[in-house]
């Protein structure tokens, strides 16, 4: 699906807020940073400031 396991970071919106997939790229070693859905029962951290840079990514795919 995604080419990460190289990746220091996974960032992503809220759609990616999947246990088992979260899970399965931890195992790799790479960390997510991704916000809980709302109605998540455990919300979840994530790492505000490198969420920010996503926006970048975004920016730059869309050209």
């Amino acid at each position: 699906m995604f080419a990460y396991e190289d990746c220091e970071f996974f960032l992503a919106d809220k759609a990616y807020d999947i246990d088992a997939f979260r899970h399965s790229l931890n195992k790799k070693g790479t960390t997510t940073v991704i916000p809980s859905k709302r109605n998540r029962l455990s919300p979840t951290t994530h790492d505000h400031h490198i969420y920010k840079e996503r926006n970048i990514v975004e920016r730059f795919s869309k050209n």
